[in-house]
């Protein structure tokens, strides 16, 4: 087989000693192996992106970049034809295809012997434009004289069938009860209307793979999260059978969202078609934050009514940003499933909820850690805490009199006492004025499949996944998880990453679905395994010092057993799971000359199940913090004109050491892990970043009285209401 050696890259505990040479252990001292680490004598690619918006394709000439010595291919669409990939709709090209619709967008690509001559030879690349002017907001492009960004879309695989505009990406409705009737019976009705920016996922490692198709079969290194899809997509690419790829796993450093979709597999895979040689691509900062997707762009308008004093209906109005390609989103409804969303965690009768989802000549809308969630529990937290207000109500009080679970009005109470003890409002130096504000929040996990292999033999027992390693920290907790089931000590269990040629199946990393579907993977292999070594449970003298397993095998006559377990969540079981709950205070100190916020503590409560991975659920769960922190405080695209032009994190900022305030953590209702079966586990990697926004904001009102209904929170819109509403004080007197 041609390609890159295939060594086992994701393995963890590779030997069965006192080494530490955990999941954690491999990426602090550079063990671990990421796509660009793979040696290979490779081609290097480079790519020429659209500068414009909006703009037809009048003629593309390759002739200087093919003359540059050491090119070896230059490709675009008039070469490969119309190849177009979609997470479900298949809608966004490999290259553009007679116009561009974004900004960024993937024109031509150059295979050559180094980096810099392929950077060198894009540059040379002539394309003539005809620019066209672009449809930068959904009430632009959902306007009855906007033209259809794409007129052909009617002929793209898994489009939407039915849409209301020509337009729209997709769109959802769901009315619950009669909330016509129960507004008319309200006598108190309030309505706000919030909007957020584009944002970027932002991993530290940026899109990147090697391709090599000289062979008979093409094998694949990529930082992408979902490999059994990558091969199909990369099968339908190339009109090539599924069975000749092999993707192989690499680590991922950091996803949140974004490594989905085949942005570099794809060009990379053409280019190594045509060179018969292994290529490499790799974005740069700038081509990740501005070529690849973000958070949706969007607003969402809630109005609620009460009735003697308790909520009684509600209505909700998302308007999304989708971008120039629904591709990067995994739904067959073209949009993010927001619906059910806002008020989630609330009693309330009566729902009336619309979202509507619109192409633009922007950046992609992707998925970004919690899709729906984050946009949705700002607003939500928020409009709750300002109707509670100008009612004169305690918003605490407020929310866990409407409080659906019982377990949210315990976290309510946790975070309301432990942050009692913090100074209350008021100035701090002289300098800056503190607050204090909460969110309540709960997320569920997302359905899937997986299978995952357990071989025991003499020394130890090897547990192989086919789910990608995204960075979570899920492997370790799959190989702990496993030695619990079987009494052994965490060592004894070697934790391999393996590829798609494995027999192993999975959906891929995403929607916080690992840890219960693999986990239940996990489980039923341990299960299957107790079976064929014919005990019901492991040994009660299992200690550090006894692999009990060498025993029982010798006792049957055999060197190994060899097992599969399977994990499943339909999409009719979701919501049987439970969800992990939190609620979230934190105290914040603004400036009132210069509006510039700090948090400086923050006290978060949550229930999550019971614990598989102690230190790497506390790593989840304070991460989700630091990840929510930071999009709300700085994460900003800052789109001019369509056009994103940020090079690195210099540029786009997010959070470092020094904003991140104290943080105490405290699990209520905790469980231990029941003996056998995953009862009770639930999803927490989306579960603390989507409380993060609301408590903020709340917290401003607080110190400086000022509502943000948009995000970024940032100084200058603090700032600004500072400043206004020193104006209407001036005005009023």
């Amino acid at each position: 087989m041609n390609g890159p050696e295939n060594t086992d890259i994701t393995d963890t505990n590779p030997t069965n000693t006192d080494t530490d040479t955990s999941e954690a252990h491999d990426r602090v001292t550079g063990r671990a192996r990421f796509a660009q680490d793979i040696p290979a004598d490779a081609l290097h690619m480079a790519v020429l992106r659209s500068p414009y918006p909006h703009a037809d394709i009048v003629g593309i000439d390759t002739t200087k970049a093919l003359a540059v010595p050491g090119v070896r291919a230059v490709l675009h669409a008039g070469d490969i034809g119309e190849k177009r990939f979609g997470r479900f709709t298949r809608d966004y090209p490999v290259f553009a295809v007679d116009k561009v619709v974004f900004a960024g967008q993937p024109v031509a690509a150059v295979a050559a012997d180094d980096l810099e001559t392929a950077k060198r030879a894009a540059g040379l690349i002539s394309v003539e434009y005809a620019v066209r002017a672009p449809l930068l907001s959904p009430e632009e492009s959902l306007s009855g004289a906007a033209e259809a960004i794409h007129p052909d879309y009617a002929d793209y695989l898994n489009a939407v069938p039915v849409r209301s505009h020509h337009n729209v990406q997709g769109e959802d409705a769901r009315v619950t009860g009669d909330p016509e009737a129960a507004f008319a019976e309200c006598d108190e009705v309030f309505e706000n209307t919030f909007t957020w920016q584009r944002s970027s996922s932002a991993p530290m490692e940026t899109h990147g793979a090697l391709v090599d198709a000289s062979g008979d079969r093409v094998i694949v290194h990529a930082s992408h999260k979902e490999p059994y899809k990558l091969r199909r997509d990369l099968a339908a690419l190339s009109g090539r059978p599924e069975e000749d790829f092999e993707i192989r796993p690499v680590k991922i450093g950091g996803d949140f969202g974004s490594k989905g979709n085949p942005f570099v597999e794809s060009m990379c895979y053409f280019l190594s078609a045509r060179t018969g040689r292994p290529v490499r691509g790799r974005l740069s900062f700038a081509e990740t934050l501005g070529a690849t997707g973000g958070r949706h762009a969007g607003s969402l308008t809630l109005r609620t009514g009460l009735a003697k004093g308790r909520i009684h209906a509600h209505q909700s109005r998302f308007v999304l940003d989708g971008g120039a390609f629904v591709a990067p989103k995994p739904m067959p409804k073209g949009i993010l499933p927001m619906l059910g969303l806002p008020l989630g965690a609330y009693d309330v009768g009566h729902l009336d909820e619309s979202a509507v989802g619109a192409y633009t000549n922007t950046l992609p809308g992707s998925h970004v850690r919690s899709p729906g969630e984050f946009q949705t529990i700002f607003a939500s937290e928020s409009h709750l805490e300002m109707i509670a207000r100008e009612r004169g109500e305690d918003p605490l009080e407020f929310k866990s009199r409407h409080a659906r679970h019982g377990i949210s009005r315990k976290l309510i109470e946790k975070v309301r006492c432990e942050s009692a003890l913090w100074k209350r409002g008021g100035e701090v130096d002289g300098h800056t004025v503190i607050g204090t504000g909460y969110s309540l929040f709960h997320r569920s996990a997302g359905p899937g499949d997986s299978t995952v292999r357990l071989t025991a033999n003499g020394q130890r027992v090897v547990l192989e996944l086919a789910v990608p390693d995204q960075g979570a920290g899920s492997f370790e907790t799959f190989g702990k998880l496993v030695a619990t089931r079987l009494g052994l000590e965490r060592s004894q269990v070697q934790v391999k990453g393996r590829g798609t040629d494995s027999g192993l199946v999975d959906l891929g990393a995403g929607a916080s679905r690992v840890t219960v579907v693999v986990g239940r993977a996990c489980d039923d292999a341990a299960a299957k395994l107790l079976e064929g070594l014919q005990v019901s449970t492991p040994p009660q003298a299992a200690t550090d010092a006894a692999y009990w397993i060498a025993d029982a095998l010798q006792a049957l006559g055999t060197a190994e057993i060899s097992v599969e377990g399977r994990g499943s969540v339909g999409r009719d079981e979701v919501e049987g799971l439970g969800h992990a709950h939190g609620a979230l205070a934190v105290q914040v100190a603004v400036e009132p000359d210069t509006g510039i916020i700090r948090a400086r503590r923050a006290v978060l409560a949550v229930n999550v199940g019971p614990v598989l991975n102690p230190l790497g659920l506390r790593g989840q769960l304070e991460g989700g913090f630091v990840y929510g922190l930071s999009q709300t405080l700085f994460e900003d695209l800052r789109p001019q004109e369509g056009r994103i032009e940020l090079d690195s994190f210099n540029d786009y900022k997010i959070a470092s050491g020094v904003d991140i305030p104290e943080l105490a953590l405290y699990f209520v209702d905790e469980s231990e892990l029941p003996a056998q079966g995953l009862a009770g586990v639930r999803a927490v990697g989306e579960l603390v970043n989507i409380g993060v926004p609301a408590a903020l904001a709340n917290a401003i009102d607080d110190a400086v009285g000022v509502r943000l209904t948009a995000l970024p929170l940032s100084a200058e819109r603090v700032l600004d209401g500072i400043r206004k509403k020193a104006s209407l004080a001036v005005a009023s007197r």
